[in-house]
């Protein structure tokens, strides 16, 4: 087991998320950037759409503030193709799968972390020295390159557990791939406001049966 070190400085590092969202149509492929925010009590991933929607939001609503008009152009607003989002804490791990069905945010604990097997290869990403490992977790064999030289137990999507951060994650049928793009810096205030919304707390499968009923009938 290794140590959770703890981080000075809030950070994010942001990924590029490559999916096929029907397994059945292998030729459409969807890009998105995500965020994980990293402080000293954990992380959330999740759209980096979601981000500059919520900044949109909170300008407009200092503007309303100070007496002049509130003006949202909704088209102007890129939509986000990634809705759910994933919590962490430090130093426990535990980790938090959110999203929102029918205007509720939902939220499902997840308790099994991925058990890694670590592997001797190694390779440079992004300037930084990785380390390839593997682990196979929801169904899926996935493979993951992390870097010692960022200290932080964490990643994309619900891998963490590993001595470094992760900078590549992707199963082996290449249906999800998060890929490490670059980091900076995050300002107190700067993080997605909603990781602070209530949640209703439900079970995997209880998400799942009220999923399926929003797909099939979105206006319920």
């Amino acid at each position: 087991v290794f140590p959770m070190l703890t981080v000075a400085q809030s950070q994010r590092f942001t990924y590029e998320y490559t999916f096929k969202p029907d397994t059945l149509q292998q030729d459409k492929t969807l890009k998105e950037l995500m965020n994980l925010d990293v402080t000293k009590d954990g992380s959330y991933f999740y759209s980096a759409a979601l981000n500059a929607r919520d900044s949109m939001f909170a300008s407009e609503w200092e503007k309303g503030k100070n007496g002049q008009t509130i003006h949202l152009d909704l088209r102007k607003i890129r939509q986000p193709k990634v809705h759910w989002r994933i919590a962490k804490a430090h130093p426990s791990l535990e980790t938090e799968y959110h999203s929102n069905v029918n205007a509720v945010n939902l939220a499902v604990k997840e308790p099994r972390s991925p058990q890694w097997n670590i592997l001797p290869e190694t390779k440079i990403i992004e300037g930084f020295k990785a380390q390839k490992a593997v682990t196979f977790y929801k169904g899926r064999k996935w493979t993951v390159w992390f870097t010692e030289e960022i200290q932080i137990q964490d990643g994309p999507y619900k891998f963490s557990g590993l001595p470094g951060l992760v900078l590549i994650a992707e199963d082996d049928q290449r249906y999800h791939v998060f890929a490490f793009v670059g980091s900076r810096k995050l300002d107190e205030n700067s993080g997605l406001k909603d990781k602070n919304y209530q949640r209703i707390f439900v079970d995997e499968k209880k998400y799942n049966r009220l999923w399926n009923e929003y797909i099939k009938d979105p206006a319920r």
